[in-house]
């Protein structure tokens, strides 16, 4: 799974909870965090199949790439990617994120949305959602 939210990476926090909760739905559960460099985080082991990973990104635009060396790392064994499916958290960053992973190494994706984004004021609240309701329509 690939998320934005750095509370993922915070002891107590709801994300973390809700993330772990889902964890037991899956043999081995990896969680991505697309954090800046600023908030340097170190891997964290919840358990034997949960795996909190930060990205410790200089730059979003780094993302997609940073992200497949953490994959390339951390995910590969004997040769291949060892993921049944890849998770993104929300249409815009992780989403990016997400497909370009799911079209690198020829998983399916999962892209998990919130709030409805189709609807036309969601689209006019802000420039970004602008952004985020074009992202998700892709």
């Amino acid at each position: 799974m690939i998320i934005k939210d750095t509370n993922a990476l915070r002891e107590g926090s709801e994300i973390r909870s809700l993330l772990i909760d889902e964890a037991n739905l899956a043999d081995r559960f990896f969680v991505i965090v697309l954090n800046s460099r600023r908030d340097r985080y170190e891997i964290q082991r919840i358990s034997e199949s949960v795996w909190f990973i930060p990205a410790n990104l200089w730059t979003m635009w780094a993302a997609p790439f940073v992200v497949a060396r953490i994959a390339r790392r951390e995910l590969f064994f004997q040769g291949r990617l060892h993921a049944d499916l890849i998770a993104a958290y929300d249409p815009c960053e992780s989403g990016i994120v997400g497909v370009y992973l799911s079209k690198l190494y020829r998983k399916p994706l999962h892209v998990h949305i919130e709030q409805n984004v189709f609807l036309p004021r969601y689209r006019t609240a802000s420039f970004g959602n602008l952004i985020r309701a074009r992202l998700a329509r892709f």
